[in-house]
């Protein structure tokens, strides 16, 4: 491996780990903010929100936030880069 292509290595590996971590973050924050539509207090720890005691169809409503933000902001991301493409331009067709 020569020495432009170590480069371009390291700085891809350091990219994708942000953008993993910034998307466990967004994740998160879906989940938090659901909670304080309930009016919760949820308190964001690294990688969980602890909300509180919550009824059965709040926890449901709680625990599909996150991946639900997460959905959207990949679609939002794929949309972003693929704009001028139309629909199929989403997918590496």
């Amino acid at each position: 491996m020569d020495k432009n292509n170590r480069y371009l290595f390291i700085n891809l590996t350091v990219a994708f780990a942000l953008a993993f971590l910034v998307m466990i973050m967004i994740h998160e924050f879906g989940h938090a903010l659901a909670a304080i539509s309930f009016g919760l207090h949820p308190v964001l720890r690294s990688f969980s929100v602890d909300y509180g005691t919550a009824t059965n169809a709040q926890n449901i409503v709680i625990d599909l936030a996150g991946p639900l933000v997460s959905l959207v902001t990949g679609l939002l991301i794929l949309g972003i880069f693929r704009v001028g493409r139309g629909f199929w331009g989403l997918f590496w067709l």
